[in-house]
C-alpha cells in the first residue's frame, strides 16, 4: 500500500518597515513590529514514503511494480474457486481424550474483486454452536499464502502463512503463532490448508506435553445441486433460517 508521506511548509519570518531619517525620527518611537507568516496546514507529498530520492524513471518502474502486486493471480484464481456453500465436519482431539465430531454448514464468498475469501462457518460443539470466520488470500509481495482466524467464542485473532505448494502439489502448510488464554505470549503451531476434490480442508498441529501433534481437523465438502440445478438451502447449526 503506498502512504504519503506529510510534507511540512516552513514558516518564514518577514520584517517590514523600516527606521525615518534621524533628524525626522520622533524621541519616542518604537522599533518596527515584526509579522510572521500564518501558520500553514501541512500539505500531503504525491510521493510515496521512501521514494523521495528516486529519480522519475525509477518513481515510475516503483509505481508500475505496485500496481502489479496489487492484481489478483493465479493464487487468487484457486481460492476463488472454492466459492459455494459446504456441509463441514470439524473433528476436535483433546489430550487424553478421544476426538470430537462436529458437524456444521459454511459459505464462502470473494470479496475487494477476488483478492480474498472470506469463509462463514457454523458448528455445534458440545451442544454451543460456535461461528468462525476465515480470510484465506494470497500475499504477492511475500508470495505467501495467508490465513485468518476468528470466531464467536473469543475476541482475538490468529494468523499463519506459508509459501505456494510445488507444482502439482495440493496441501499448502501455514505457520504462525497461537496467542490464547493458555499462552499469552505465544506459542507455535502450523495449519495444512488441503485443496480436494469436493472441497478443501484444515488440519492444525499444536504442541501438546512437548510433542507436536494434530488437534484439529475441519474439512469442507461442497453440497451438491438438487434435481433444479440449484444448491439446497438447510437449516444452520444454530436453528435460525437464512435471511
Amino acid at each position: 500500500m503506498i502512504r504519503p508521506a506529510a510534507s511540512f511548509v516552513c514558516l518564514a519570518l518577514h520584517v517590514c518597515g523600516q527606521e525615518s531619517p534621524a533628524d525626522t525620527k520622533p524621541a519616542d518611537a518604537k522599533p518596527p513590529a515584526v509579522e510572521r507568516a500564518a501558520p500553514q496546514e501541512p500539505k500531503p507529498s504525491l510521493v510515496p514514503e521512501g521514494a523521495a530520492g528516486l529519480d522519475a524513471v525509477q518513481l515510475a518502474r516503483a509505481m508500475t511494480s505496485t500496481m502489479k502486486l496489487s492484481m489478483p493471480g493465479p493464487q487468487h484464481e484457486r481460492l476463488a474457486a472454492l466459492e459455494g456453500t459446504y456441509v463441514v465436519e470439524m473433528t476436535l482431539t483433546p489430550p487424553g481424550l478421544p476426538p470430537q465430531v462436529s458437524a456444521g454448514e459454511a459459505r464462502a464468498m470473494t470479496v475487494l474483486s477476488g483478492r480474498y475469501l472470506l469463509i462463514n462457518m457454523k458448528v455445534r460443539v458440545a451442544g454451543v454452536v460456535m461461528e468462525g470466520l476465515y480470510v484465506l488470500g494470497f500475499d504477492n509481495l511475500r508470495s505467501l499464502y495467508t490465513v485468518s482466524w476468528r470466531d464467536s467464542l473469543s475476541t482475538w485473532s490468529v494468523e499463519c502463512a506459508g509459501p505456494e505448494p510445488e507444482a502439482g502439489k495440493n496441501k499448502v502448510v501455514l505457520q504462525g503463532t497461537m496467542v490464547d488464554a493458555a499462552s499469552p505470549t505465544g506459542r507455535a503451531f502450523e495449519v495444512d490448508l488441503l485443496f480436494i476434490d469436493d472441497g478443501f480442508a484444515f488440519a492444525v498441529r499444536d504442541r501438546v506435553k512437548e510433542a507436536v501433534t494434530e488437534v484439529m481437523r475441519q474439512s469442507f465438502v461442497r453440497k451438491q445441486p438438487d434435481a433444479a440445478g440449484t444448491e439446497p438451502r438447510k437449516q444452520p447449526a444454530d436453528g435460525a433460517r437464512d435471511r
